[in-house]
């Protein structure tokens, strides 16, 4: 805003100083309404085209941002796709990651695992645990051997629950004191808890990718 601001302030300037307002007026000289009504919306239809202008150019050094950017690369948007799958307003060089096949000779020769744009719908992505510049692995990953674009099913890490108490014969449950030849161990698992799934907080967005 400040530097539209400061851009008007200079094409005032320049308009007046190079008379190609319609209406010019001396020190001390009366002015119609008329006359100042279109010398200002002469003075606002420059602003407004000097406005488009910059917003053409910014528009389009995104989108040349965008076309510098790498092939097969993935970046996270809150912005939806079109209904044929791609980032709008890119000319068509990123393509949401939903599998579609018929985007499929559009990454050939990337380097994208199958030559196929991967499906990213509901899952995390995971950095790849491998060894860098001669750096070891960090273990983190329990199958170490991936390779990327590799699809890792769900799962959580071995453990197990259990109570124990005592039981009376006669069939009166008590709890974990010895009550004499009458009582008898027990053990069992606790009951299900929890939701369909194990997740952490997370928010939800459409991964894209460059193919172009």
């Amino acid at each position: 805003m400040r530097l539209l601001s400061a851009i008007s302030i200079v094409l005032l300037f320049t308009a007046f100083s190079y008379g190609q307002v319609p209406y010019k007026f001396s020190a001390g000289s009366a002015a119609k309404a008329a006359e100042v009504n279109a010398n200002d919306s002469f003075l606002l239809a420059k602003i407004t085209a000097l406005q488009l202008k910059c917003d053409s150019v910014a528009n389009d050094r995104r989108v040349q941002d965008s076309l510098n950017s790498p092939k097969g690369i993935i970046v996270a948007s809150l912005v939806a796709p079109d209904l044929n799958g791609w980032m709008p307003n890119t000319n068509h060089t990123w393509a949401v990651c939903d599998g579609d096949p018929a985007k499929k000779s559009l990454v050939i020769g990337i380097g994208l695992p199958g030559d196929s744009i991967p499906d990213l719908r509901g899952v995390f992505l995971r950095g790849l645990d491998f060894i860098s510049s001669g750096r070891p692995t960090t273990g983190l990953d329990p199958d170490a051997t991936r390779a990327a674009g590799s699809y890792q099913v769900d799962a959580f890490a071995s453990h197990a629950h259990g109570t124990q108490g005592y039981v009376s014969l006669g069939g009166n449950p008590v709890d974990n004191f010895d009550h004499g030849p009458f009582s008898l161990l027990s053990s069992s698992g606790t009951s299900a808890t929890g939701g369909p799934e194990t997740r952490p907080r997370n928010v939800a967005v459409y991964y894209y990718i460059k193919v172009k």
